[in-house]
């Protein structure tokens, strides 16, 4: 299943590469891609996740789902 978030905070590659790896650490995500232009993060994953997931791989960072 394919979704797409848009993440606030992004402001280099440093920036993609952090909440890829957090997210891709959520149970059920097969893949992160990153944008950094748009500031989306595609996830492919399993099953159907919540913001609240996004944000909870997310803590500790400036970075947020919105």
């Amino acid at each position: 299943m394919k979704q797409q978030f848009k993440i606030s905070g992004f402001h280099c590659e440093a920036c993609t590469k952090i909440t890829s790896k957090r997210i891709g650490k959520i149970d059920g995500v097969s893949e992160v891609i990153a944008e950094l232009s748009t500031g989306i993060e595609t996830v492919n994953a399993n099953r159907q996740l919540t913001k609240d997931e996004i944000n909870n791989a997310l803590t500790g960072t400036s970075y947020k789902a919105i």
